[in-house]
């Protein structure tokens, strides 16, 4: 494959990893300290000890007990921790769920210390529980089994400060094809990732956030050239000066399509020929270069075997969003995968309702959008 990935930043943390100290991440020395520090909050005291439903709210970066009688009262401009425990009827082990709740008015530093909160709970019980995020009015049905019903009202506790997010290395790539059609005229529509879709009487535009290739086929048309050209300068004005369009095709543009090879001629490619473009892509969420990277590593057709257990790993679906720990995944990674998936979703435009579920590696992942999305002999 022609070139290397350029580095990717990602300072949601703060602090490059390679300026910190990180040697114990990971080890049974860090999973300790981390459960020791869970152990320190005074509002996980006794969490999670019996059958029940257990609710904190987020105030000024703070967990807060809410109030028994208003469960199931929820305020818009909040969020909430939500401690399921139960029973496995066979030993009678206590199972927790850990649910997020995030109003549609909540503020980043109150869904961000939210999510922080959660993972802190998750390491009280030695990694044992499985989280969930809940938005406003599209909670999963587990979550509304857990209270008898739900009320919500306008307002909530008021935010400590808020900060725009900043990710244009989160940007989904995408390819669209350009091409002057008898029927349409001209039609610009997403195909598949992949140097397959590119032929030579058409144009195309690449886009990987911070920069928007335009390729032109040796035989595309004056007027196929121009809508290409427009339509990348306008995504470019759309980014507050974030990304830049380039002719320039180096072999990042290469990299991204699975290598240089053989274009299609004109001919081969008719007004009804196009590669659909994959819905399903696969992520790793990786500290291994010293700072935090969100890397595509498959779309389309996934096998288990791309699963990295030393990462993190997003699964990208039409409907939801899947983050996959790895046993050997630092902290960093762990800590910080709700807040960037939370950003992927925002930087893309997804809707910021899509259901996001935490699973860790050995844990049954029992939704059919997971199990449809890979191929069942790719292995684990």
């Amino acid at each position: 494959m022609a070139g290397e990935e350029p580095k990717k930043h990602w300072d949601g943390d703060g602090v490059p990893l390679k300026d910190s100290n990180c040697a114990l991440i990971g080890s049974d020395e860090d999973k300790a300290a981390r459960k020791g520090a869970a152990m320190t909050e005074p509002a996980w005291e006794g969490a999670g000890a019996e059958v029940g439903v257990e609710v904190w709210r987020i105030e000024d970066f703070k967990v807060v007990a809410w109030p028994k009688e208003n469960y199931g009262t929820f305020y818009s401009g909040d969020s909430y921790i939500v401690l399921s425990t139960t029973k496995e009827p066979e030993t009678e082990k206590l199972l927790h769920d850990i649910h997020f709740w995030l109003g549609k008015d909540s503020t980043a530093d109150e869904y961000g210390t939210a999510a922080y909160k959660t993972v802190e709970l998750d390491d009280l019980f030695d990694g044992e529980p499985v989280q969930h995020r809940e938005v406003q009015h599209h909670e999963s049905k587990d979550f509304k089994e857990l209270f008898p019903k739900l009320a919500y009202k306008k307002g909530g506790k008021a935010s400590g400060f808020r900060k725009a997010s900043d990710a244009i290395e989160l940007y989904e790539h995408h390819l669209w094809h350009v091409r002057k059609t008898k029927a349409e005229g001209m039609r610009v529509e997403e195909v598949a990732l992949h140097n397959s879709s590119l032929n030579q009487g058409d144009a195309f535009i690449l886009d990987v956030g911070e920069k928007i290739y335009v390729w032109e086929g040796t035989s595309a048309s004056p007027f196929e050239k121009h809508q290409a050209n427009l339509t990348a300068e306008k995504m470019e004005s759309e980014r507050d000066g974030k990304a830049k369009t380039t002719h320039d095709i180096d072999d990042f543009f290469w990299h991204v399509l699975g290598g240089q090879d053989d274009i299609q001629a004109a001919d081969a490619v008719t007004d009804a020929t196009h590669i659909k473009a994959e819905s399903t892509i696969l992520y790793q969420i990786t500290d291994a270069a010293g700072e935090l990277n969100c890397i595509e590593v498959g779309r389309g057709k996934l096998t288990t075997s791309m699963l990295k257990s030393e990462d993190v790993m997003m699964l990208v679906t039409d409907k939801e969003l899947f983050l996959w720990v790895g046993s050997g995944a630092s902290t960093a990674e762990g800590r910080s995968s709700y807040r960037l998936a939370m950003d992927w979703l925002k930087v893309n435009d997804r809707p910021v309702h899509t259901p996001i579920h935490l699973h860790k590696e050995g844990q049954t992942i029992r939704s059919r959008l997971w199990t449809e999305a890979f191929d069942a002999s790719g292995g684990a």
